[in-house]
């Protein structure tokens, strides 16, 4: 009900049913599930942003072991900030920041920096994004924009070190260590499930051996062996989005960071395939080609069949539409549908539509890739609400959807320059 008067506008209405809901409630998640969508209603109301910070504050102290609770305590301080509280902030923040080590603890630790800066101590401000940034690491999103607001004053910089290239032997000892009692000739053998995809491979079924291969990928979840060998065969044979799962979650059975994994692990699973035309275009239309990789790796994992549930096509996933209208601008006369699906085409097309949301956004990364996955309308929106604050834009993007894919292309381009220094723009 409350979700049905929300969509017909009637927020007021809405939020007393959230309201209601948490009162009346006798099971937790469901309550602070409530609590949560009545404290963000009122959040985007100016009237009532104090009464927001209580609800989610409530939500937070009621519900400690809730998904939402690390997050109403965030949005809570965030609604101080806004509102010139700096003190109730920093209190929230503060504690918050070193409660634990998910998303929200680390934008708390982060957001403690621009409240530094915003009461005017930036060298403050700076040493405090440097400890950020060492903290969180190239994983986390706020590890990487602390990078980039140390970079932007011109501070120093924690190394990013690229990971040496591997000995002889080093990948293979590695995975064997994951499963004990296997040997390099046990590594070395080829699957015999990988016979008939071979076979359809050669035939041109691309769409029956891919089929094949992921399901070969989840029956071998938990076996490292298994997911190495089906990694590099679908690799060699271009079903990268398949070799990409595989390996990462090869590097993830190993329970240790992926950035400790041997090089051609991490290569693996940040590959950069197609790279003459990625770079051509990027060059062409001036991308920083490691953001252009990491978002071609996060719509398609490279996959240029790929095609999502609403009709976006080819490794820049792509709509009809827009790629009509984008193809017709670059004049490109004989331009089809189908040709979202060749690379050439999607890549020109991709590059083309993420420099023109640059320019939209005055060179603004955040505002371009909200643009690229929720439209230019709603980033517009966005940016009006965050008053020109790069940082405050991302977290009121109201689209969890594009939230992630702003934070998730920004750590994976990181990712890009780490392992790659030549796509690092100078």
């Amino acid at each position: 009900l409350g979700r049905s008067y929300w969509r017909r506008g009637m927020k007021e209405e809405a939020r007393e049913v959230y309201l209601q809901a948490a009162e009346r409630s006798s099971d937790s998640e469901t309550a602070a599930t409530a609590l949560w969508w009545a404290a963000v209603l009122a959040g985007q109301d100016e009237a009532l942003w104090r009464r927001a910070a209580e609800d989610f504050m409530r939500l937070a102290r009621t519900y400690p072991q809730s998904d939402y609770a690390a997050q109403a305590v965030f949005r809570a301080g965030l609604i101080h900030y806004r509102l010139g509280d700096g003190d109730a902030a920093l209190a929230l923040w503060s504690e918050h920041a070193v409660a634990g080590r998910n998303a929200w603890h680390a934008a708390a630790d982060f957001w403690l920096g621009k409240l530094l800066q915003a009461e005017g101590e930036a060298d403050e401000a700076l040493a405090h994004w440097r400890g950020v940034a060492d903290r969180w690491g190239v994983n986390h999103f706020y590890g990487v924009r602390a990078r980039q607001k140390l970079a932007e004053a011109g501070a120093t910089l924690p190394p990013l070190e690229s990971p040496p290239e591997d000995e002889a032997g080093a990948v293979a000892v590695w995975v064997m260590g994951l499963k004990p009692g296997v040997s390099e000739a046990d590594l070395a053998q080829t699957p015999p499930q990988f016979a008939p995809v071979a076979e359809w491979h050669r035939l041109g079924e691309d769409v029956k051996a891919h089929g094949e291969l992921e399901r070969l990928r989840l029956v071998w979840v938990d076996d490292p062996v298994r997911l190495y060998q089906l990694a590099l065969f679908a690799r060699e044979r271009g079903y990268y989005d398949i070799a990409i799962r595989a390996a990462l979650r090869l590097a993830n059975l190993s329970g240790r960071p992926f950035t400790e994994a041997p090089r051609s692990i991490q290569e693996l699973i940040y590959p950069t395939y197609y790279k003459d035309l990625t770079l051509a275009y990027a060059q062409r239309f001036d991308l920083d080609p490691a953001l252009y990789f990491a978002l071609i790796r996060q719509e398609s994992l490279f996959w240029t069949p790929a095609v999502s549930h609403a009709g976006a096509r080819g490794l820049t996933q792509i709509m009809p539409g827009t790629g009509q209208g984008a193809a017709s601008q670059l004049g490109m006369t004989d331009f089809t549908v189908a040709d979202l699906q060749r690379p050439v085409v999607s890549l020109h097309l991709g590059a083309y539509i993420l420099s023109r949301e640059l320019a939209r956004g005055d060179g603004n990364v955040f505002w371009a890739l909200a643009a690229y996955n929720a439209g230019p309308g709603n980033a517009a929106f966005w940016h009006d609400l965050a008053e020109g604050d790069e940082d405050l834009f991302v977290e009121l993007i109201s689209f969890r959807e594009t939230q992630h894919y702003v934070r998730t292309i920004t750590v994976q381009a990181e990712h890009y320059r780490r392992l790659y220094p030549q796509l690092r723009r100078r």
